[in-house]
């Protein structure tokens, strides 16, 4: 039996590349640095975003620039890209991508931007592909770790940074997919 997931907070891709040693099947990944994504592309996807070689399994949530412009893309500050509105470019809103095109994938951007995409009335068949997982009959895992610097007992505990809400931002993902299991890796 195959067990698939879909990952957040994904860096360079350690948490998959041991759920894939385990037999699990990713259909999509999350990750909000450029930097961290390239890594991610070029060890599960092979793809090399610098070269623009294999990237048809890369997409943004949210850009300043248009998807012609790969380098700027990998060098734009993500809290500068993330918010989707009229002056940002995202590869999810602008076509009409099926579970094919999706499954295996990367998604650069703000998990606050994916949560608010597959909200919207306009990119149901979005969630509705994410739920379904690819035709597999719903999405097995979803696991992440989000960013604890914040509010971890060894950091600052910056009570204001907002990062403090991207846990929250995982838990809202995880109640509109709706997945079997849900690991959610942290520090105290």
């Amino acid at each position: 039996m195959q067990v698939n997931y879909i990952e957040l907070f994904a860096g360079c891709g350690g948490l998959s590349l041991g759920l894939e040693s385990a037999g699990f099947e990713l259909l999509l990944a999350n990750e909000l640095s450029p930097m961290a994504s390239e890594t991610f592309a070029f060890n599960h996807l092979n793809a090399d975003l610098e070269n623009q070689l294999n990237i048809d399994k890369v997409f943004w949530v949210s850009s300043t620039h248009t998807r012609e412009n790969i380098h700027a893309r990998l060098r734009e500050n993500p809290q500068v890209a993330s918010g989707i509105n009229a002056h940002h470019h995202s590869d999810l809103k602008s076509s009409d991508l099926t579970g094919e095109e999706l499954k295996r994938s990367l998604l650069i951007g703000s998990i606050v931007d994916i949560n608010k995409i597959i909200r919207e009335d306009t990119c149901q068949p979005l969630l509705e592909i994410f739920s379904d997982a690819n035709g597999s009959g719903g999405v097995d895992l979803v696991s992440g770790g989000p960013p604890c610097q914040s509010f971890s007992l060894a950091g600052l505990r910056d009570h204001a940074n907002q990062r403090n809400e991207l846990p929250w931002e995982f838990a809202e993902f995880v109640k509109l997919v709706r997945p079997k299991i849900v690991l959610l890796e942290n520090v105290s």
